[in-house]
């Protein structure tokens, strides 16, 4: 059970590979009903409403709960102190809740197929106006902003602390120009997911705070793009997509 309160980089890392493969499989599963739900015209294998939640959580759970965490998380957790020389991260416990909060929010993003109208299925970007509060009522996409917002924060704190484990933590004699490129790679991507994780919680929180204040839409605060009767949610629209393409 070390796993379970370990602050080592090392269990951290395998903690966050585990995780982020069974998303994998998870996410595997997803596509293979979609392709199954395809190999003919009138496929029947699910409805119409159940592809679009799967066709969403297949991309959510690849891009945001594998892909990122695989080799940010999994990966720059093991290596990158390893091959600078450091004891261990800069901020262990911060580095123990980073894992912690990416859990959660995987957990919480699945759990929309567990609610009332389904999981959220309005694509994996979750562009307005398909994900605004009049076009994707329900628990389901509540869920899946409040699993991003997770795991957001938890980028963010892997972000900084592999900064600081890189700039501060280097053995004697290992100078920037020599360290690999694969701790090069993660300290850029570390310093990008550390600056632009924050904007896309900022571009979040409103569209989990916001609710329908009328039922015509010119007055609606729209979930996901945050306008209101008084404002726009074109910036938030905008800005968005830089914020969820760092995860490539």
């Amino acid at each position: 059970m070390n796993w379970l309160t370990s602050t080592d980089h090392k269990v951290i890392g395998l903690n966050y590979t585990v995780t982020s493969i069974i998303m994998l499989v998870i996410g595997g599963a997803f596509a293979m009903i979609i392709r199954a739900q395809l190999t003919t015209p009138n496929g029947s294998v699910v409805t119409l409403a159940q592809y679009n939640e799967l066709f969403t959580m297949h991309g959510s759970v690849m891009i945001y709960l594998f892909a990122g965490p695989f080799a940010f998380g999994g990966l720059a957790n093991y290596m990158v102190p390893i091959q600078i020389g450091a004891p261990d991260m800069a901020f262990p416990r911060l580095n123990a809740l980073s894992y912690w909060l990416y859990l959660t929010g995987s957990i919480t993003m699945l759990l929309g197929f567990t609610v009332a109208g389904g999981a959220a299925n309005f694509g994996w970007v979750g562009y307005a106006p398909l994900s605004d509060a009049l076009n994707a009522p329900g628990a389901g996409a509540d869920l899946w902003i409040g699993a991003l917002l997770l795991t957001g924060f938890s980028a963010i704190f892997t972000g900084v602390n592999l900064v600081a484990t890189i700039f501060y933590l280097r053995a004697p004699g290992m100078t920037m120009f020599r360290m690999p490129i694969f701790t090069w790679n993660m300290l850029v991507t570390g310093i990008w997911r550390s600056r632009s994780s924050p904007l896309a919680s900022s571009c979040y929180t409103p569209t989990a705070t916001s609710a329908p204040t009328s039922t015509t839409p010119t007055t609606a605060a729209y979930r996901f793009s945050g306008r209101t009767s008084s404002g726009s949610g074109a910036t938030l629209r905008c800005t968005s997509w830089p914020c969820r393409s760092s995860e490539w």
